[in-house]
């Protein structure tokens, strides 16, 4: 499989990639998931008290040039709910009574072991995913029940710049489903740019519309947020 066609973050089956954009079904309605998910009692369904912090500490005399050097590893900023995100609905629709799970929060993916594109456009895409799922998570609490993302390979872009930071800007369509008051089902789709910085000693986003033009992508290194320090 090509790694840089990724559909990611639908591990609920409820989004489904069709025709270059995503749609959104409605069987995740009589879904009935035996996984415990981490421990909680919510099946499938993840989340957390706190976030570990180790993506925040400042790798030792780091290049001027790079990432880690040219910002400040303690005040890294994405998308990391904590607290109560998980509950089980059951509410009852054309007259039946479903069973349906929050969604949860997503794991952000590990620092890539190595940095050739293939490896960085996947982690990217698998970054991009997880920050769009959790900022979901971050709107709509446990009401979410899927969001996912479908990268758009063929307006994928690389570059290299001249302190060896790998800049990657991709185009994606989004999809999410919710239950609003935890009886009425909803769902949601866009589509958005973004542009990722990434060196071994961390990672930076920049976000734009999907129609921005190649020329007009902000660039990621001079004005984009620190994700992560590795």
């Amino acid at each position: 499989m090509n790694r840089r066609k990724v559909l990611t973050g639908i591990s609920t089956g409820a989004l489904l990639g069709v025709g270059g954009c995503l749609e959104t079904d409605t069987s995740f309605l009589d879904e009935t998931s035996d996984d415990s998910g981490d421990g909680n009692s919510v099946p499938g369904c993840t989340q957390k008290e706190t976030w570990s912090d180790g993506g925040n500490a400042t790798p030792e005399d780091p290049d001027p040039a790079s990432i880690a050097g040219r910002h400040d590893c303690s005040s890294t900023r994405r998308p990391e709910p904590t607290g109560e995100v998980c509950t089980t609905f059951t509410p009852v629709i054309s007259g039946e009574e479903r069973t349906i799970h929050s969604a949860g929060i997503e794991p952000y993916p590990e620092p890539p072991s190595s940095f050739d594109e293939e490896t960085l456009v996947s982690y990217v895409s698998e970054y991009e995913n997880a920050y769009f799922h959790n900022s979901m998570v971050e709107k709509y609490r446990d009401e979410l029940r899927g969001a996912g993302i479908r990268v758009e390979e063929d307006e994928t872009r690389i570059k290299q710049t001249e302190n060896a930071i790998t800049l990657v800007y991709i185009r994606f369509f989004t999809s999410t489903s919710t239950l609003s008051d935890g009886t009425t089902p909803s769902v949601g789709d866009g589509a958005g740019a973004a542009g990722y910085g990434i060196d071994e000693t961390g990672i930076v986003r920049t976000e734009a519309r999907y129609s921005v033009s190649e020329e007009e992508m902000p660039d990621p290194v001079e004005s984009g947020t620190l994700l992560e320090c590795f």
